[in-house]
């Protein structure tokens, strides 16, 4: 929209989604792309149902150790305006000075109890003491420092859904921490154990008053401590996997983030992520970012393709529909999809070059599990690769017929 009028972009070759784990199953589901119950009741037309969009979101939840501390060596001691200023003169023209040193200039990964397998709390060490994690309420005066708790790996698992069909509306996020106690009871001993950082001889020339959790907070009483860490945690805006890659029936995209049943549209953000990484998202996320043109790139590099569409219904009773894309050469890696409704056990469907309108079509075969399933194809040196339950199709210069047994 523009001005209030409607404007059409098209695209020659693919719409790459990059809004974030938040914003792009928004727009999916904006678009008719998702759950068919979600999207109706905003009055939207359904495109293409995939039940995962905006399902499966995760993130990482902080709470905070926090000490004053009685010495002015902390980042404090340039919290004022002025100071503020000086500070960044001074970088700029030295490259010294407290604008120079990031605020987590330390860190960890620890086990929260003896027992774990392997390390399942980060921590952030901040040479800053301020009353929200991410300093909404300014940075007082007094200096103190603080360690960030969060779980890496939690099980609790959210959504995310529609408010309206305005696209000037915010979604609606239901992150749902601690909806599995376990999580709870991780960050509750993940936050002990930094805590007892703090409480070493070596703090004890720097640490004063204890700030969080504050002194009416039993640090032993387990139900008092959840409840703290209920009412003051944040989020660490490491949202994922609301369009996650994969092959199972919460699946957004295949593992190249194209959006399964769908032509030409791809998904590059953290929402493709199938789980949550045990750390920071930034560095996985500028990987998924710069890997990705490369397969952009292999995946158009041939211009002698081929797009076949199946223009029958399967003989044996089934119905068929959808599209396969083709390198002829067999040197490309493309992609496509069929949707299959068939209770005989076997499909065959013909298929015909989108472009030509002449009656030319080849025959496949293949076994089916299920009614109205989507196959993704993957095709490379002239095999064809059926990967969703790990079947081949091999070819030479033409489809050969292929009977697959049921899975």
């Amino acid at each position: 929209f523009e001005k209030g009028s409607k404007k059409f972009i098209g695209c020659n070759r693919e719409v790459i989604l990059s809004s974030g784990a938040v914003n792009s199953p928004q727009i999916l589901l904006r678009s008719g792309i998702g759950d068919a119950k979600e999207i109706k009741k905003h009055g939207i037309n359904v495109t293409h149902e995939l039940k995962g969009v905006g399902k499966n979101l995760q993130d990482h939840f902080a709470v905070v150790s926090q000490f004053a501390c009685t010495q002015p060596v902390t980042l404090h001691r340039s919290a004022s305006f002025l100071k503020t200023m000086i500070a960044g003169i001074k970088y700029l023209t030295t490259g010294t000075g407290d604008a120079s040193n990031p605020p987590c200039v330390g860190g960890a990964f620890i086990k929260s109890q003896p027992n774990k397998e392997i390390p399942d709390i980060q921590i952030h060490y901040v040479s800053l003491a301020m009353q929200d994690v991410h300093g909404r309420a300014g940075v007082p005066q007094e200096h103190g420092f603080s360690n960030l708790v969060y779980l890496c790996r939690p099980q609790s698992k959210g959504y995310i859904t529609l408010k309206s069909s305005d696209p000037n509306d915010d979604p609606l996020m239901y992150p749902n921490y601690f909806s599995v106690e376990q999580d709870l009871i991780d960050t509750r001993n993940g936050l002990r154990e930094a805590r007892r950082v703090f409480m070493q001889p070596v703090f004890d020339e720097y640490r004063g008053e204890e700030l969080k959790p504050e002194k009416n907070i039993d640090i032993n009483n387990d139900h008092e401590l959840d409840q703290w860490i209920r009412e003051t945690g944040e989020t660490l805006y490491h949202p994922v996997g609301t369009c996650k890659m994969g092959i199972d029936e919460f699946a957004v995209t295949n593992e190249h983030g194209q959006v399964h049943g769908t032509e030409s549209l791809r998904v590059v953000d953290a929402s493709l992520m199938p789980s949550l990484i045990a750390g920071n998202t930034n560095a996985p996320t500028i990987m998924m970012a710069e890997k990705t043109p490369k397969i952009i790139y292999d995946f158009n590099k041939n211009s002698d393709i081929r797009d076949w569409v199946v223009v029958d219904d399967g003989v044996m009773g089934g119905v068929s529909y959808g599209s396969i894309r083709l390198d002829k050469s067999g040197n490309g890696l493309y992609r496509g999809y069929i949707s299959l409704d068939n209770y005989g056990g076997f499909s065959s469907i013909r298929l015909r070059q989108r472009e030509s309108n002449v009656d030319r079509y080849e025959y496949l075969v293949i076994g089916l599990h299920g009614d109205n399933k989507y196959y993704q194809f993957r095709v490379k040196s002239k095999y064809y690769d059926r990967h969703v339950y790990g079947y081949k199709f091999f070819a030479k210069d033409e489809w050969q017929e292929i009977k697959i047994p049921l899975s």
